[in-house]
């Protein structure tokens, strides 16, 4: 029995990011990273892999005690395929952001 749906819709609306990142930014937690960016290569290849259904994320910290996010691919039975891809190393934002966009800029 599966326990993950691969077809949830996991959609929101503009206005809904638009607030849910302003309030990360404008909250006790905030500490200067705004996001990051991971390329289609990095998530295609964890999504490819036999049995994904998704990909699960986890949070961590780098070397330098900055918030990271851990990217490993789950099937739908809720188990981490966590001896295939797994991915970090983000872009971050800022540095790598798009800075006309409502979603990092107030």
């Amino acid at each position: 029995m599966s326990t993950l749906d691969p077809n949830r819709d996991h959609s929101i609306t503009l206005e809904e990011a638009i607030e849910f990142t302003h309030r990360y930014r404008h909250s006790d937690s905030f500490n200067g990273k705004k996001g990051g960016f991971f390329g289609k290569t990095a998530l295609q290849a964890i999504l490819d892999q036999s049995g994904a259904a998704g990909i699960r994320y986890y949070y961590g910290l780098d070397n330098e005690n900055t918030p990271v996010l851990v990217l490993v691919a789950a099937t739908e039975e809720n188990v981490d395929l966590y001896n295939g891809e797994l991915a970090e190393m983000a872009m971050p934002c800022p540095s790598i952001c798009d800075m006309d966009s409502p979603l990092s800029n107030d």
